[in-house]
């Protein structure tokens, strides 16, 4: 069963017809997203050819297309995407193969050249199935050899991503089928007027697609570009974009951002709880971040999302700690600068009389008048004295070159030295630039620290990490631990937990290792003991 339509016999004007066709949907091919991606029509014209001419009409136009296009290729400027004519060569090559193998594919399975008929389904079906298998494996061999990779990975792509477009084309072959067998003139002009204007109208939206896209990129690069993590959430389409920023400091990128939402953690319960907020501090793991979450509105003033952003301030609030620190050594230098002297003297005029008074005495009049007491206190003054000034004055870090082992070898044996205690020390060799004197200062009240935290029974270990462009020195005992507050406060001015101590001793620690451009920090702290960490910058 088949259509009873009339088939004229071709002519030269037909001919000419066919051919201006064949060059009119090379140069106006469908654009389709994304780049590079375009669908070419002339095979709908060679199948139908085919099919109603048969072979003989079929190459005659492929070839006087072929050069007819590779003349108004080369000799226009309006066609951008020139081809070399060997490429011409190739495609003219390729397109015989293909056409041969679908019209025999054709005529082997029952078809018959003519009109199109129903009867001969399965002979169109089979055709056109061995012009898309041939021409894969023509396109798949050409690629094959000239970028030596598996030939079955590239058939396979090549087939995944053109099945489509030849579907669409294989149906648009015989839809032309049909117009050309009503009137093999006006069914063409038809079908390649609709083709121009289709094609027109895709590269517009092809060209507004690629506008788009361009214009998202520059959007992402300006959000990348910005030292501010930037969250958006999309409510229509619950989805999620980080910037750059945003997943550095978050550590997670956006396909990771849904199941983060349900965990229990400050940040994310904000952001889940879709809260507006300005200038939240939120923790997040070991950070703190300044965030605030808005209404994201579309040009029409529509909700259509969320936008977060938030800043680290993990370092700013290290540096106001630090100056809330120096606030007070200032505070404490003024003072000490104006009453040290002042305290110093009279100290000197009472410590010399009771002296005289001690020398003079017998040891009953001694004993009974406390003056080995007194005497003990007015020198516990002194020091109270001599470390307000250590503070308040620091002297500038007279730097040398010596090892850490070094100058832990200076100290006084009988610091380390006791039989209740088991001491435990692994240092390298590593040169630092750094004071002796000061760090051995920085040793002795650490070390004494923890020998008192642990009343000399249990183990002090003492040891060094060295990394790439920092020393570490850490130094554990086994003592009692300190609780939170204790960690907060050790290192403020006249703060102790010590019934005899000044409170100045980790503060004249801390402002040594800060002058030597290091860092000093409770590394951990449990009733299990506590490890202070001192952190110095490596010199070369």
């Amino acid at each position: 069963m088949h259509f009873s339509f009339s088939m004229p016999l071709t002519n030269g004007f037909q001919l000419g017809l066919l051919v201006i066709a064949i060059i009119l949907l090379n140069i106006f091919m469908i654009y389709l997203p994304p780049k590079d991606n375009r669908l070419c029509l002339d095979t709908t014209v060679y199948l139908s050819v085919m099919y109603l001419y048969g072979i003989e009409i079929t190459l005659q136009i492929l070839l006087i297309s072929t050069i007819l296009y590779y003349i108004v290729q080369h000799s226009t400027n309006w066609i951008t995407d020139g081809t070399e004519w060997w490429k011409h060569i190739v495609n003219f090559g390729m397109y015989n193969w293909i056409i041969i193998g679908a019209y025999y594919a054709f005529i082997y399975t029952g078809g018959e050249i003519g009109l199109f008929g129903l009867n001969y389904a399965h002979a169109y079906i089979i055709s056109t199935a061995v012009y898309y298998i041939v021409n894969i494996f023509i396109v798949t061999s050409y690629f094959a050899m000239a970028n030596d990779t598996n030939m079955f990975s590239i058939a396979k792509s090549i087939a995944e991503d053109s099945f489509f477009h030849y579907l669409a084309t294989l149906i648009l072959s015989y839809i032309l089928l049909i117009l050309m067998g009503t009137h093999p003139i006006f069914g063409l002009l038809i079908f390649m007027i609709i083709n121009v204007l289709v094609s027109i109208a895709f590269k517009n939206y092809f060209n507004m697609y690629e506008q788009a896209k361009k214009d998202k990129t520059y959007r992402e690069q300006i959000l990348d570009s910005l030292p501010v993590g930037i969250i958006t959430s999309d409510d229509t389409l619950n989805e999620f974009f980080l910037n750059s920023t945003a997943k550095e400091l978050l550590q997670i990128e956006e396909k990771d951002v849904k199941p983060h939402l349900y965990k229990d953690q400050e940040f994310w319960k904000v952001i889940y709880s879709r809260d507006l907020c300005h200038n939240k501090n939120v923790k997040h793991n070991d950070r703190l971040f300044l965030l605030s979450q808005s209404e994201l509105k579309n040009k029409k003033e529509q909700l259509i999302g969320r936008i977060i952003h938030f800043i680290d301030m993990t370092e700013i609030e290290e540096m106001q700690r630090k100056i809330n620190q120096t606030e007070k050594l200032a505070l404490l230098g003024e003072m000490s600068a104006g009453a040290a002297h002042e305290i110093r003297n009279p100290l000197t005029v009472i410590s010399g009389f009771l002296t005289l008074m001690k020398q003079s005495f017998t040891k009953e009049n001694n004993e009974r008048y406390q003056l080995p007491l007194l005497l003990k206190e007015l020198e516990r003054i002194n020091t109270i004295v001599e470390d307000m000034l250590t503070v308040a004055r620091p002297a500038s870090p007279q730097l040398m070159r010596m090892s850490i082992k070094e100058i832990l070898n200076e100290l006084p044996k009988n610091l380390l030295l006791n039989d209740s205690m088991h001491v435990a020390i692994q240092l390298d060799d590593t040169k630092l630039l750094v004071d002796p004197k000061q760090m051995k200062q920085v040793l002795y009240n650490l070390i004494r620290n923890s020998v008192e935290a642990m009343d000399g029974l249990g183990r002090l270990s003492i040891y060094s990490v060295k990394k790439e462009q920092t020393y570490e020195i850490y130094i554990k005992d086994s003592g009692t631990g300190m609780d939170e507050a204790t960690v907060k406060t050790v290192f403020n001015p006249f703060f102790t937990s010590k019934e005899t101590g000044t409170g100045l001793g980790l503060t004249i620690v801390q402002r040594i290792i800060d002058d030597h451009h290091g860092k000093i920090e409770v590394f951990e702290t449990s009733e299990n003991g506590t490890t202070f960490l001192i952190t110095l910058p490596l010199q070369d």
